[in-house]
């Protein structure tokens, strides 16, 4: 920490990210590319689940890495520490 300045970065990739994130992030149809099934097979699961259990974000620019489902809740309220670090970082490119 430099005088009131703060940056932390994490690079985490697939199931770490997932983990240290907290997420839960739909596969896309490069990732499925390779398997035995289609992407299109899952979307309507995608959805169901979605509708079931209630999934909060946003369309925003990750949507093209992560298909989005068609029940989306409101985006979740950020808690005190999230918004001090979205101060910090919005508009530095870290992100």
């Amino acid at each position: 920490m430099e005088g009131n300045r703060f940056c932390a970065a994490v690079f985490c990739s697939r199931g770490l990210a997932e983990t240290r994130t907290g997420g839960v992030y739909p596969l896309n149809a490069e990732e499925l590319r390779d398997f035995l099934f289609d992407y299109s097979e899952l979307t309507h699961y995608y959805n169901e689940i979605s509708k079931r259990i209630g999934i909060s974000g946003t369309i925003d620019d990750l949507a093209r890495f992560y298909p989005v489902h068609d029940y989306p809740l409101d985006p979740l309220r950020l808690d005190n520490q999230s918004s001090i670090l979205s101060r910090h970082i919005n508009g530095t490119g870290i992100i």
